[in-house]
């Protein structure tokens, strides 16, 4: 009769194999946090580039309207003049 030999799943590899999977699950969570911090890095510079618009559109507001450098407002010189009733003619001949 022969004999039946069973063997044991050998330890190290069990343990290699669970290395290996803990591996390739933190490689992948690796990249979705670099796709995210890439996706977050171009959000931040949208807002940073919105924040800098409203800077500029403040700066120009204050710098018409006669605040620049803490003067206070000038006073306009007075009403528009009215516009005139028929069309503008134009100080260019048109092209043709």
């Amino acid at each position: 009769m022969a004999d039946h030999v069973t063997t044991a799943p050998d330890p190290g590899q069990f343990l290699l194999d669970k290395i290996d999977a803990r591996e390739q699950a933190l490689a992948l969570e690796a990249d979705l946090a670099r796709a995210q911090i890439g996706e977050l890095t171009a959000r931040v510079r949208d807002l940073d580039e919105a924040i800098s618009d409203l800077q500029v559109t403040r700066k120009t507001l204050i710098s018409l309207a006669g605040h620049d450098d803490g003067q206070p407002a000038t006073q306009p010189a007075g009403p528009s003049p009215p516009l005139p009733d028929r069309p503008l003619t134009p100080v260019f001949p048109a092209r043709t």
